[in-house]
């Protein structure tokens, strides 16, 4: 596995936790909006406008490939 995929997958499932424990204690329509929001700020600063527009209508053509969140395991 490449050192990329492999800090791609420790940010993910790291994210994952915390989203997963913000959900516990607070809304998801805040939890997504917040996280939305965050995420289109980081793409607007660290890709140029054109590589922008393209990563948002790549996230609007794909918006039916987008699962449910799955309930947390509690045993």
């Amino acid at each position: 596995m490449s050192e990329s995929h492999e800090n791609f997958e420790e940010v993910y499932y790291t994210i994952l936790d915390c989203t997963r424990d913000m959900l516990e204690d607070y809304d998801p329509m805040s939890v997504a909006a917040a996280m939305m929001s965050q995420a289109l700020s980081i793409y607007r600063t660290a890709l140029s406008d054109e590589d922008y527009e393209k990563i948002i209508s790549a996230i609007v053509e794909k918006k039916d490939l987008v699962k449910s969140f799955a309930p947390r395991n509690t045993h």
